[in-house]
């Protein structure tokens, strides 16, 4: 019987439709940078912190009675929100409903003006979990039922994303467990709010569906689990950090066995350069006396395995200037520089990091993601090993004997 863990991916859909164009991950274009601002947009994340939050409220939505078990995910994340002390609604898409994109979007539109009237800072959750199909070039919510309307994702986004006018204190976070759901992480334009997406799989991708497999919400209440009892908050980045680190090890273990890996799940900053937090309900901290059951993040979570590329306006002046400027980052957002390229107008250079380092990176910064790394440049030569040298006699001093200190 096949670890249900390590079985290939299959949904609803069976191929990536041809209609959507093949772009690698992130699916953004490529930039070049002017050191002056990207060194500025970086000091502005590293002295960025959290907001928190008065008023925190999330909308669960699922279609009713679909074949992917999405209720049950819908119960996961309700439990999680209860853990973070997220105010809760599910939102159940009925099969019958002739317009259910207008009656989602009215009550997105509800929840968000209750938020504006408060005049404080608050936080709405977005998660959808069900099946997702690409129709039109665009990802939409689908039930899988015949007969039924779809929800196109771009017909709901502008009540999430409002840009005229900018609903300024209210952050957004959108959590989409369905096939293709990378689709909807595609561009931004630059507010002072913080609006995140974290998604399943990329937009060429097929999710895991509760009914037959681990689906990516369970993946995201396993990750919570790690870090509950050991600190009071949590950030997005930190989540999806641990999220990818679980992911990735998957993957190798997938690849050990022979077997088809998995969906990889992306997270994509739209506007903002403050993280999201979020605050645990119960701030009881694990002692030593008590110790939390589930193992938190071990220190292989920090690792610096994301190989990206970086393209920078210049020579090889601006690239020591960028050395010097990364060494003074915080710890989450550092990186290692492995290599370095001039070309005509500009340079581009390989940097290694962690995931929440990326996460936080591309707040700003515009990086081509490469691959994941499985230790150092097979290229720099490798030191040797240290062999233990037991002393024997013709090391020892006249009179020493082998029992002597």
């Amino acid at each position: 019987m096949v670890d249900p863990e390590l079985s290939s991916p299959t949904g609803s859909i069976q191929s990536a439709p041809s209609s959507l164009p093949t772009t690698s991950f992130p699916s953004t274009a490529r930039q070049v940078h002017q050191l002056p601002v990207l060194k500025e947009q970086l000091q502005k994340v590293a002295l960025a912190r959290a907001n928190y939050h008065v008023r925190k409220v999330a909308i669960l939505v699922r279609w009713l009675s679909d074949n992917s078990n999405a209720e049950d995910d819908v119960t996961t994340m309700a439990n999680l929100m209860e853990d973070f002390d997220i105010q809760h609604e599910s939102y159940n898409i009925r099969k019958t409903d002739m317009r259910p994109t207008w009656r989602l979007s009215q009550r997105i539109r509800e929840i968000t003006l209750e938020c504006e009237q408060t005049e404080q800072h608050c936080l709405i959750v977005f998660y959808y979990a069900g099946h997702g199909d690409i129709i039109d070039g665009g990802l939409n919510f689908v039930s899988g039922m015949p007969g039924t309307h779809p929800v196109p994702w771009s017909k709901i986004k502008p009540d999430l994303f409002a840009e005229e006018p900018v609903p300024e204190k209210i952050d957004v976070l959108t959590i989409l467990d369905c096939c293709y759901a990378g689709a909807a992480t595609r561009s931004g334009s630059q507010v002072s709010r913080t609006t995140q997406i974290i998604a399943a799989c990329s937009a060429h991708q097929l999710a895991n569906p509760r009914a037959q497999k681990t689906s990516f919400t369970l993946r995201i209440f396993r990750a919570v689990q790690k870090f509950k009892g050991q600190q009071t908050s949590l950030t997005t980045t930190a989540l999806f950090q641990e999220i990818r680190r679980e992911a990735d090890q998957r993957e190798e273990q997938q690849r050990e066995r022979g077997l088809p890996t998995t969906p990889k799940p992306i997270m994509e900053t739209l506007t903002g350069i403050q993280p999201i937090k979020l605050h645990f309900k119960d701030t009881t901290m694990s002692s030593s006396s008590s110790p939390s059951r589930i193992p938190h993040p071990s220190r292989k979570v920090q690792e610096k395995n994301v190989l990206v590329k970086l393209t920078l306006q210049g020579h090889r002046r601006e690239f020591e200037v960028f050395k010097k400027a990364i060494e003074d980052l915080p710890d989450i957002m550092k990186v290692d520089v492995t290599d370095a390229y001039k070309t005509t107008q500009s340079i581009f250079i390989l940097l290694n990091m962690s995931w929440e380092s990326w996460a936080m990176w591309t707040m700003v910064a515009d990086l081509e993601f490469v691959g994941i790394t499985c230790g150092p440049s097979l290229l720099q030569p490798q030191p040797l090993a240290e062999i233990p040298i037991r002393a024997f006699g013709e090391n020892r001093r006249p009179g020493e004997t082998e029992n002597t200190k």
